[in-house]
């Protein structure tokens, strides 16, 4: 949290084993939902998308199922704790889910 604090250039939370204390709620709470999750799941529609580029598939888009289907594609392969602990099994090279195969 705090690298992502640090690259938005936000005033540093402090907060853990050396302050003793928990960390603020609100900025907290804008970080990890208003920022980085919603950051997240859109890279993840980037890296399952069937085209090149978002904006090139979101163009072409017809139908509700076709955002479905790639939205529970990154729901079994990205937010999976069964599919997260099996990719921790492996090398660093097999790990990487940004290279398509």
């Amino acid at each position: 949290m705090w690298k992502l604090n640090a690259l938005l250039r936000c005033k540093a939370i402090t907060a853990g084993w050396k302050s003793k204390m928990l960390p603020p709620f609100r900025p907290s709470y804008e970080l990890i939902l208003k920022m980085a999750l919603p950051a997240h799941i859109l890279d993840g529609f980037r890296i399952h998308c069937p085209h090149e580029s978002l904006a090139t598939w979101i163009s072409g888009v017809k139908t509700r199922d076709e955002i479905l289907s790639v939205a529970k594609k990154i729901q079994t392969e990205l937010c999976s704790a069964w599919h997260v602990s099996q990719l921790h099994r492996k090398c660093l090279m097999q790990r990487d889910v940004r290279s398509k195969t």
